[in-house]
């Protein structure tokens, strides 16, 4: 994939230690609404995961801020990091059940 003009403009490192407490503050919110079992670290790695998407996919445009980008790419990553962890619970369930 191509790097985007924004990513190509900012740096990576300070991009990552600028927007880290928001990546942070998504994890730790939907974490809360969750079972105790699920760690918030998890979460936020996939927030970063998320943020570096949302660093090489981002293109500038007039109606489009970078921040609501990103809200909406990290929370859509731990979002699916949550089912695909039920997922995997429930697919090690159902391969265990012996007929």
């Amino acid at each position: 994939m191509k790097p985007s003009s924004y990513t190509q403009s900012v740096d990576i490192d300070l991009a990552i230690k600028e927007h880290l407490p928001l990546v942070k503050r998504i994890a730790h919110q939907i974490c809360s609404r969750l079972p105790p079992n699920v760690e918030v670290d998890d979460l936020i790695q996939e927030g970063l995961t998320g943020l570096l998407d949302a660093l090489t996919r981002y293109e500038p445009q007039a109606n489009l801020n970078f921040e609501i980008c990103l809200e909406e790419t990290v929370s859509f990553f731990v979002i699916i990091n949550i089912y695909l962890i039920k997922y995997s619970i429930l697919y090690k369930g159902i391969t265990s059940v012996n007929c």
